[in-house]
């Protein structure tokens, strides 16, 4: 082999060690930003968790985390999600709210999302009030009102969150009403059957 053969090498290595300190490879770069939301989302190991995720993934705007707060699998044994719209709303849409289920739930709040833009949603519980019925089921009734973008929606909701099997919690029945029996207001079935269709 020629003597010529034996420098290249070093020669190589040499050049590539110059080349170096131009293209900043020890230098430090801008952080990138998340491809991922930040989530807020906990395991729900309690009624009251449940409704922090529940309340979280609406500010979010978060439909996976918001889906995570309901009854969804009705292979396990449990009742599967129900949901009893205002009396107003069923009157206005009967077909609509008659067996809506988790994947109604799932269809409206992605349908809402694209409205809310660069907005957080506003919701406000007051009058929280849980009934410990069993081990199993917690109801909390609170009266809300529910901004998305401009209009509010007025009202009360039940909410039935009961565990699991795997020991989580999740909702199990939301029963919605105005909070006032002269309420002007829509309530949150308005806003559902808006989005739902």
């Amino acid at each position: 082999m020629p003597r010529f053969f034996l420098y290249i090498r070093p020669i190589c290595l040499l050049l590539l060690l110059a080349a170096l300190p131009g293209c900043n490879f020890f230098s430090t770069r801008d952080p990138e930003n998340p491809i991922t939301n930040r989530s807020s989302f906990e395991s729900p190991t309690s009624p009251d968790i449940v409704i922090q995720n529940f309340l979280g993934a609406i500010r979010e705007k978060n439909p996976a985390n918001y889906v995570a707060c309901f009854v969804a699998d009705t292979s396990i044994n449990i009742q599967s999600y129900v949901f009893e719209p205002s009396a107003d709303a069923a009157g206005v849409y009967p077909l609509l709210f008659n067996g809506w289920t988790v994947e109604d739930e799932q269809r409206y709040f992605i349908a809402l999302i694209p409205d809310l833009k660069d907005h957080i949603p506003t919701i406000e519980l007051t009058g929280s009030a849980a009934a410990e019925i069993s081990p199993q089921s917690t109801i909390y009734t609170f009266d809300y009102i529910f901004i998305p973008v401009s209009i509010p929606y007025k009202g009360r909701m039940r909410l039935t969150i009961i565990r699991l099997p795997n020991g989580n919690w999740a909702i199990s029945r939301w029963t919605d009403e105005p909070a006032k029996m002269d309420q002007t207001e829509q309530t949150w079935s308005f806003l559902k059957a808006l989005y739902g269709n």
